[in-house]
């Protein structure tokens, strides 16, 4: 596959044509002000990825189950300045299986349906959070994960049985 390839500047409005992603990672190094709305898919998603940068950048999704963006075993990820948010029964943002080494500052995560949160980070290590805002029934979850650190940042639960930090695992 390719490497080192950047993506800048960039619009998806996949409405309901889109059925996987409206970005699936593949060599990409890069993914900066790019505006991804789907309505059937991830906004973003990548597997087993390693050394990628999201900045400046806005993903949409309202699928049961497919989460704004969704990173599952990726290394050293960094993500800025950037908005993940589910309008349906889904995650603003995961952080999934085994990911280590990420950076997510200056951005928001949502989430709007009971049962989900803005941010949830799943058996992953090492993930710092910053100056960032997760929103939601639940603000963050944090399943089975090691070293995660949460600075100057706004953890907010929306739903009567929702939390703020649910940290378990």
């Amino acid at each position: 596959g390719s490497t080192n390839v950047s993506m800048s500047t960039i619009t998806v409005d996949g409405s309901q044509a889109i059925r996987t992603a409206g970005i699936v990672r593949a060599g990409l190094s890069e993914v900066r002000f790019a505006s991804v709305t789907v309505a059937a898919a991830w906004g973003i998603t990548t597997s087993n990825k390693t050394f990628l940068t999201v900045a400046n950048s806005t993903f949409t999704s309202s699928t049961p189950n497919y989460p704004a963006g969704h990173f599952n075993r990726a290394r050293n990820l960094a993500i800025s300045r950037s908005y993940f948010t589910h309008s349906g029964a889904s995650d603003g943002l995961i952080i999934d299986q085994d990911s280590e080494n990420v950076s997510i500052e200056r951005s928001t995560m949502t989430a709007r349906i009971a049962g989900y949160a803005g941010l949830r980070v799943n058996t992953s290590n090492n993930v710092a959070v910053f100056n960032s805002y997760a929103h939601g029934p639940s603000g963050m979850i944090i399943n089975g994960s090691t070293s995660t650190v949460i600075g100057q940042s706004v953890l907010i639960a929306t739903g009567t049985a929702g939390h703020a930090l649910l940290a378990q695992g």
